[in-house]
């Protein structure tokens, strides 16, 4: 919890933990590969447009959810969807299940 104070008012920030889903362009697949970012954060909005301007390649079709499970449960559940751990907070779909996924289009 954090205390932002405005003049005579105490405003109280609540950290609040999001997945951010997006598809990322990839080059060498030549194709929007699904990312899911954990973020906890105050203020979503800012931690979407900071990743839209920061990064090199064009991003879209990006949604959040706050996280209302347990992170292990979603760690499972990514795992089972064919998602792989890049860092603690970025997730990547595999490239065998993109390809798996691709072939059934």
């Amino acid at each position: 919890m954090r205390f932002l104070c405005e003049g005579l008012f105490i405003r109280v920030l609540i950290m609040t933990r999001y997945n951010i889903y997006y598809r990322k362009y990839n080059i060498f697949a030549n194709d929007y590969i699904p990312y899911i970012k954990i973020v906890e954060t105050d203020d979503i909005y800012h931690e979407i447009g900071k990743m839209i301007c920061t990064s090199l390649e064009k991003i879209e079709s990006i949604r959040y959810t706050q996280q209302r499970a347990s992170q292990e449960h979603c760690e499972k559940l990514w795992t089972e969807g064919g998602y792989e751990k890049i860092t603690d907070t970025l997730w990547r779909l595999s490239e065998a299940e993109y390809k798996k996924r691709k072939e059934k289009q």
